[in-house]
């Protein structure tokens, strides 16, 4: 009867070992991965256009433009091509 309780005790002991090393997470230690939260405050920019606007930040303003001219030349060709008129806004992420 002493090895039984002997027993349970040494079974129970362990099962909080495993508890107890399972609530540290190395996640925090990681480097980006997929997935992954960033938490960065950038500070975003938009170019408005009349159908649409162009986010942005830091270095990507001339990209932003070329997308804006881009679009701005393309959206009737294709508003013509699918005979349909934008009803709100297009959002461009850069």
């Amino acid at each position: 009867m002493k090895r039984v309780k002997l027993y349970c005790l040494f079974l129970f002991f362990l099962s909080i070992v495993n508890i107890t090393k399972s609530q540290f997470y190395n996640g925090l230690q990681m480097d980006f991965g997929k997935n992954r939260v960033q938490y960065e405050n950038n500070y975003w920019q938009y170019f408005r256009f009349q159908k649409f606007d162009t986010y942005f930040y830091v270095g990507g303003k001339e990209l932003a433009a070329y997308t804006g001219e881009f679009a701005s030349k393309k959206i009737p060709d294709l508003e013509n091509l699918f005979d349909y008129k934008l009803d709100s806004r297009i959002i461009f992420i850069i």
